[in-house]
């Protein structure tokens, strides 16, 4: 199992040997924040994962305030290690797999694509290697792959699909790279190893699975930035929700465990995330 260390909370952020500043932060920590902010970091709210809908997850929706909070993740992600992240993970599994991406075309699916803009990022990090690719946006809202198609009009050659990824029709697909960017964690314990175990089998080389940590300091900050700065009321609603949602790294690990998954490693990022690549070939 190949398993990466990474940094579990704000306190391990700085490097170890910077003393005199982490003993700073320590102290802020517990003097500056209040203390029923640290108390209740031990609830129950943050020890398991929330089963509640965020109301993104109706496939059906096509409204502006989806678009508009579509428009509010990319932000998100260009800002908050999302895009990043993913970047970084590419990067890792064309240096391993480097004889695999020559001479041949490499197909890389980005699932549950919502707008597009890790699609396109995607589609740029293979033009910059000079790989022959294919790259596929999928998601099950058609008002989802309409607006990326929309927003990628100088990325002509990726093809959008709507699709339900637990659907017949998508199991009949081979990838040789699939990116799961803050998707996995809108799918239930069940749901989520039935799609792992699936997506080893259609996949080729590699999953990145790009997505947030479950932390009480992540959830209020995320509540005091909607509650102050006019987002829209999906991002009111789904944002502080989508971290109770997301996972603590023993999730992960169990959620692989069940999945039969033998090779992964699991990084902690900035800000709040983990950058999770499962090995295939």
């Amino acid at each position: 199992m190949q398993q990466e260390s990474s940094t579990h909370d704000t306190l391990n952020i700085l490097h170890d040997k910077d003393h005199s500043r982490s003993d700073y932060i320590q102290h802020a920590e517990f003097h500056i924040i209040p203390a029923w902010m640290v108390n209740i970091s031990g609830t129950l709210m943050f020890r398991h994962r929330s089963t509640k809908s965020e109301l993104m997850d109706d496939l059906t929706l096509d409204s502006d305030e989806l678009r508009k909070n579509l428009d509010e993740l990319e932000l998100y992600n260009k800002w908050l290690g999302g895009k990043k992240v993913l970047i970084s993970s590419l990067d890792k599994i064309y240096r391993k797999y480097l004889s695999c991406f020559t001479n041949q075309k490499t197909i890389i699916a980005d699932l549950g694509c919502g707008s597009g803009d890790l699609t396109r990022a995607i589609d740029n990090w293979a033009k910059s290697k000079n790989m022959l690719a294919d790259v596929i946006g999928i998601d099950a809202n058609p008002c989802m792959t309409q607006y990326a198609r929309d927003k990628s009009k100088m990325h002509s050659s990726i093809n959008y699909q709507t699709l339900n990824i637990f659907s017949a029709e998508f199991s009949r697909l081979a990838f040789d790279i699939v990116c799961l960017n803050s998707v996995s964690h809108h799918f239930s314990d069940k749901a989520l190893v039935d799609l792992l175990q699936q997506l080893a089998r259609q996949t080729r080389l590699a999953i990145i699975i790009n997505d947030l940590q479950r932390h009480w300091l992540s959830y209020y900050a995320i509540k005091a930035i909607t509650g102050i700065f006019p987002v829209s009321s999906l991002a009111k609603h789904d944002a502080p929700l989508s971290v109770l949602k997301a996972f603590h790294k023993n999730d992960l690990i169990n959620l692989f465990q069940q999945s039969n998954l033998k090779a992964y490693s699991i990084r902690w990022a900035w800000a709040f995330r983990w950058d999770i690549i499962i090995w295939l070939l």
